[in-house]
């Protein structure tokens, strides 16, 4: 999956510093929103149980709305559970020193966020879901639904995570949701057919700031948690000169 995934990332060098002082940088060269492009969720999530969504979800990577339909048993599933799953690769350029070095100290921290609602007609039985971020195709972090989630309760599922910003750039970073649209056990069935909407996705990062550029390099405000994820403080930039520059 990583290769696959290296392979659909376009690639980018990053986004250079060149020309621009120090003073007239600001947060934007650090944080700000990656690309979300769909792939395919059942090369991320192993089980069985979690199929993907026919269709894919590129609408709700795009900021739409996306309806997870019933199902109408478990034939599309395994264990007698269906639980609908669709997956977007993150990428995003790493910023770089006039000199052609990276600017950041090789980490870079992702936030994800989506609101979730059970329309019905039957609540959740235990584990309903869960947004995932994934790191070289393993699960890193995650926000899970509510158990047992009642017919028409919604939730805003957030995660954050730091990841190497080489990765990010290269599209190795994906972030995977998943529903659950049918659910039956021992003869009885919990639930026979849920339907679900997903809706406000967000995405951003925010890469580390690293060592001084050959002359200075532009040392930011963090991007700050504000409403569905991180905010990046426009405007803002202060700057650190080099050591020997310190030293005067």
């Amino acid at each position: 999956m990583r290769t696959m995934m290296r392979a659909a990332a376009a690639l980018v060098a990053g986004t250079a510093l060149v020309g621009m002082s120090a003073l007239g940088a600001n947060a934007a060269d650090f944080a700000g929103t990656p690309t979300a492009v769909d792939t395919d969720p059942d090369l991320l999530e192993l089980s069985p149980s979690h199929t993907s969504l026919p269709g894919g979800g590129q609408d709700l990577w795009d900021g739409n709305a996306l309806v997870f339909p019933a199902d109408p048993d478990a034939s599309a599933g395994a264990s007698n559970q269906v639980y609908r799953t669709v997956a977007a690769t993150l990428e995003a350029p790493r910023p770089m020193c006039e000199d052609g070095t990276f600017a950041d100290d090789g980490t870079v921290t992702v936030t994800v966020s989506v609101h979730v609602t059970n329309d019905g007609p039957r609540g959740g039985a235990g584990y309903v879901g869960r947004l995932g971020v994934y790191h070289d195709d393993a699960l890193v972090a995650a926000d899970p639904i509510t158990t047992d989630a009642p017919a028409g309760h919604q939730q805003m599922l957030t995660v954050t995570t730091q990841v190497p910003a080489a990765d990010l750039a290269a599209g190795d970073v994906a972030v995977l949701l998943a529903t659950e649209t049918y659910h039956s056990q021992d003869g009885q069935t919990a639930n026979n057919g849920t339907q679900w909407t997903a809706e406000q996705f967000s995405a951003a990062y925010e890469f580390g700031v690293g060592e001084d550029c050959a002359d200075d390099i532009p040392i930011v405000a963090p991007a700050v948690a504000a409403g569905l994820g991180l905010a990046a403080l426009a405007g803002v930039g202060v700057h650190r000169m080099r050591s020997r520059n310190q030293a005067d």
